[in-house]
């Protein structure tokens, strides 16, 4: 059985797509050294307003939705970096975009 989501910082308790429950902030988190691969749903994502986390050289591949989101513009301040994936959520994977 696959996991609806791999790693979520920030979201609600059904995911970060999900606009039912109440929102967590998490801020200034390391995530490091992780696998979060062929989920049914997303493999690491950060919820809206959730700032100054840094993701590094984690893995995460084959999710159905993406390997990588960051519902954040930009980012915001969130730092990814040295991270193995291939879909994102800006659409430009792993070499372009805020999120490496």
């Amino acid at each position: 059985m696959r996991n609806e989501n791999g790693i979520s910082i920030g979201c609600p308790l059904l995911g970060c797509t999900n606009t039912l429950g109440p929102s967590t902030s998490s801020n200034n988190n390391l995530l490091q050294d992780n696998n979060a691969s062929s989920n049914a749903g997303e493999g690491i994502q950060i919820g809206a307003h959730n700032f100054r986390n840094r993701l590094q050289s984690n893995t995460s591949l084959a999710n159905a939705l993406l390997d990588m989101r960051d519902d954040n513009p930009n980012c915001d301040q969130n730092v990814w970096r040295s991270n193995t994936f291939v879909t994102d959520s800006e659409g430009n994977g792993p070499s372009k975009g805020c999120i490496r």
